[in-house]
């Protein structure tokens, strides 16, 4: 019993160090927003269910979605790092990139919560749904230009008439 208690208890003490060690190098404007997205994807699926409107399919997109703008801030960050330690911690403005848009998912997904639980000002929702229409309209009338198949054209090079 004491050898697996030899081996265990240093190992846990390192493990326990490496991760505290990873989430202190982690920017704190990440760490909130990691907690805001999770809370945010809860709420919201929550909601869902409470409404009888949950689906699968944008739950999971929403989970995409949440790991695309991780990736975004993630690049920000070693961008930043690397362009500190290229030009020796002088590059201005761009220093504070990373954190500014970290901090702007922050309040959007502080909004989405407070739309989710149903908190807040009536304005501040109706104000947001005209937008996020106005978005989404936009953005789909894009798509469907760049998407929609031309006379004649498949998008891929021209074939050869079929020899026969």
């Amino acid at each position: 019993m004491q050898i697996y208690a030899d081996f265990w208890t240093p190992s846990a003490k390192w493990l326990v160090s490496a991760v505290a060690g990873l989430v202190a190098s982690i920017p704190m404007a990440v760490v909130c927003l990691t907690v805001l997205m999770t809370f945010d994807w809860l709420t919201g699926l929550g909601g869902a269910i409470k409404k009888g409107k949950f689906d699968q399919t944008v739950a999971k997109n929403g989970l995409i979605t949440k790991g695309q703008i991780m990736l975004l801030v993630l690049a920000l960050d070693i961008l930043v790092y690397i362009l500190q330690r290229e030009t020796g911690g002088k590059i201005g403005v761009i220093e504070y990139a990373g954190s500014t848009v970290t901090l702007w998912f922050c309040v959007h997904e502080t909004l989405s919560i407070a739309q989710n639980v149903g908190v807040g000002p009536k304005f501040l929702f109706t104000g947001l749904e005209k937008i996020q229409g106005v978005i989404e309209a936009a953005g789909e009338s894009e798509v469907s230009k760049k998407m929609a198949p031309r006379e004649g054209a498949s998008g891929f090079p021209a074939e050869a008439p079929p020899k026969g």
